[in-house]
Order: C-alpha cells, then structure tokens, then sequence
C-alpha cells in the first residue's frame, strides 16, 4: 500500500506575487498516512507491531515536519523576491514588459546559478540605483555581477554595490557595468587579492587615477601585482596613489631624478600616457643598475612607502 504525502507548488505571476499551493494537501494526506499505518499496525498486533509503529509514527513526524521547514523556506523566498521586485519598480519605474523581462530573468538566475532569485532581484535593485538600465541589467549587468558575487563570495547586493561605486569614481556609464564587474572578478581570480581589498584600495585611488584619464582595468591590474606582495586595501590605495601623485607635482629633486632616467609623465600633445607605458619609461631608465643603484634613483623620486609600491610595478 502506497500514499501520497502530498506536494507543494510555488508559483510566480507576472507582478512576481507568489502563490502557495497544495498546503492544505499535505495536511489532509499526512493524516491521512497515519490512519492507513495505524489501520494496518492493528491487525499485526503484538510487540512486533507496537514496534513498528512507534518507528513508523517517528518517520511520519519527521516528513511532516521537514515538509513544513520546506513550506517556511519557500514562503521567505517567495517573499524576499517578491520584496525585491517591488522595489525595483519603484526605483525603475519600469514597464510591465520590463517588469516581467528582470523577474523572469531573476528566476531563471535563481535556477541556473548558486544564487537565488530574490539575491539575483537584490543586485538588480543595487545596479538600478546606481542608474544602470534595465536593458543594461537584462543584456547582462546582473550576470556579471553573480560572477563578481562569487569571486569575491560576497552576497549579490554587495557585489553590485561595488562595481557601481568604482563605476561612479571612474565616471563610467552604467553600460559599462559588465566590464568593471568582469575586471574585478577577474583580479581577484588571478592575485592574491579578494575582491573587497579592491573596492577599499579604490577608494583612494580611484579619483587620483580618473583625472589622470587611467582605465580602470590598468588601475584594478596594478593594484593585482601589489596584492600579490602583501600590499592590499587602503596601504595599496594610498601607496599608488602616492606614487601618481609624486609623478604629477614632483619636486626639484625628483625632477632631475625623472629626466636622468628618461621617464615623462605627459605625451607631446600634454595628454598623459597610459599607466603600463610609464611604467615600462620607468623600467628602461633603470635597465642596468643594481638593484642598489634603482633603489637609490627611485627614492629621489618616491618616498618610502611609495618606492615599495613603484618598485613591485615596474
């Protein structure tokens, strides 16, 4: 003899309310289960079938109760994304068509990825905030930043809080999103970097870097190469920082040192060269010197925090 405990159904309509089905299901059959066990234990009788029964009445709590942990843990993510949703239309404004393209998508994450669909509804919440289209989102912002979630196993929220902000230092637009979450995840995949020792390190040196029209991705590299030394967080931000700034106002000094080995902050045309061209100007100038001797021009240049950093770079 057979029966059915019962089954429970989630769904999800265009609005993204959810529906809870078939509660009252498992109710009814798993009362239903113990009357036919408790029917057919009787006729046993005897020890054997007292036994038994406690057993089967213990295997019966059980799935009844891992059935209503089930029910509760849906239930809170039914309306964790529910919540998600709602406030993404408030901060959006989007169209029912636009509605339904980000929830369908936040399910189908929820599906397809580690994450759930209210995690994957939250970072589209973040990048929407930070002015992120929904087209962007859709075409592939919030699947960048899963990715950016997992590098740095961070929850999605905080991922897409991020990558907006350096996407804000660098003034970038929000179609760039994908990119700036791609080049974290991938810094932190390759050093010995997490992915919040970047977000703090661009504290700092994020504006320095930006005025002087240096990419983002050159920036994120650099700091990478200091990761893997030990130099991370703000000691890495503050350090490149340092040592941009040392190159824009140098001193008399440093000046002297900067010509003797050839390096020029600036093109013919005033614009500033980009960072791994400095940096190879740098690493020609110093081509033949002991390391005594790189070590001595450098520090006319840089100080002593700045030199470790210029140091490892070049």
């Amino acid at each position: 003899m057979s029966t059915e405990v019962g089954k429970l159904y989630v769904q999800f309509d265009a609005d993204g309310r959810p529906y809870i089905q078939g509660l009252k299901d498992i109710d009814r059959r798993t009362q239903q289960f113990q009357r036919d066990q408790q029917g057919a234990f009787d006729k046993l009788g005897g020890k054997l079938g007292s036994a038994i029964k406690v057993g089967m009445a213990a295997g019966v709590a059980a799935v009844a109760y891992g059935s209503v942990q089930l029910t509760k843990s849906l239930i809170k993510t039914a309306a964790s994304y529910e919540y998600e949703m709602s406030r993404i239309k408030a901060v959006t404004s989007a169209t029912e068509a636009e509605m339904k393209a980000m929830g369908d998508l936040a399910l189908k994450l929820g599906k397809d990825t580690v994450f759930s669909a209210g995690e994957a509804a939250q970072g589209i919440t973040e990048l929407a905030k930070a002015g992120v289209s929904v087209e962007t989102i859709v075409g592939g912002a919030i699947q960048g930043t899963l990715a950016l979630a997992s590098a740095g196993e961070l929850e999605v929220a905080r991922a897409a809080e991020i990558a907006a902000n350096a996407m804000n230092v660098f003034e970038l637009s929000g179609g760039q999103v994908m990119m700036v979450a791609d080049a974290l995840a991938a810094a932190a995949n390759a050093s010995s970097v997490e992915v919040e020792d970047l977000a703090n390190s661009l504290q700092y040196i994020g504006p320095v870097a930006n005025n002087l029209n240096i990419p983002i991705q050159q920036v994120i590299a650099a700091l990478g190469e200091l990761g893997n030394i030990g130099i991370k967080g703000d000691m890495a931000g503050t350090g490149l920082r340092g040592m941009l700034n040392s190159l824009i106002s140098p001193s008399s000094v440093a000046k002297e040192a900067l010509a003797a080995l050839n390096v020029e902050l600036a093109d013919t045309e005033g614009n500033i060269k980009p960072l791994p061209a400095i940096l190879d100007e740098f690493a020609e100038g110093l081509e033949g010197m002991t390391q005594a001797e790189q070590a001595e021009a450098l520090g006319k240049i840089f100080d002593t925090q700045q030199l470790g950093v210029a140091m490892q770079l070049i």
